[in-house]
């Protein structure tokens, strides 16, 4: 029989958008909701999370979660970069896995997310690609956990990827929308294409 595998949501609100300009990224109005609204509206209405932590640095941003079941994490030390949200979140989860999101991709899909979780109780980090692109969001067993809370300084998840290719387990993505992130305006232009 197999055993039912807990996986936490970490969405990692926090970024300071130095590619993106002046503005806050993730309040950027799309299709109705802010960027960030969207990777909390698919998390929270999922269904499949034992719990949903949005870690925020902006109060501009944290307010998005106003209305949603999650629980906001106040990032104090955005300017550590990535491995600050990694780290608040891997010590606030109790789950068997955390599936972390980058909040910037909003056309991520609900097909994508199960194929990932899907592939949870096999004790890999789970990530979706398409044609060979890797992306997000990526899903850390518990076994990572304490490599995840002491990231070094300019590291992300990728370094513990890096360390570990023998425990990378790859999906296949719904297309290229679920793909898509949002890094400069640019960017966020191309979202009308997919």
């Amino acid at each position: 029989m197999k055993r039912m595998v807990t996986v936490d949501a970490i969405l990692m609100a926090s970024g300071s958008s130095e590619r993106y300009g002046r503005k806050n990224k993730l309040l950027e109005q799309f299709r109705g909701l802010a960027l960030a609204e969207h990777t909390l509206k698919l998390a929270c209405e999922a269904g499949v999370f034992g719990k949903v932590f949005f870690i925020a640095a902006d109060p501009a941003v944290a307010v998005l979660a106003q209305g949603y079941p999650a629980r906001v994490l106040r990032n104090e030390h955005p300017g550590r970069g990535a491995r600050e949200s990694i780290r608040l979140g891997a010590e606030a989860s109790r789950a068997d896995a955390c599936l972390f999101f980058a909040c910037d991709q909003p056309l991520l899909d609900i097909q994508t997310v199960a194929r990932i979780l899907e592939q949870a109780g096999t004790g890999k980090i789970v990530l979706p690609v398409w044609r060979g692109q890797r992306g997000g969001p990526v899903l850390f067993p518990r076994a990572f956990r304490d490599e995840l809370r002491a990231l070094g300084e300019g590291e992300s998840g990728r370094a513990v990827m890096a360390r570990h290719p023998d425990q990378l387990l790859e999906v296949e993505a719904s297309g290229p929308g679920a793909m898509a992130d949002v890094d400069t305006p640019g960017d966020f232009h191309l979202l009308g294409t997919y």
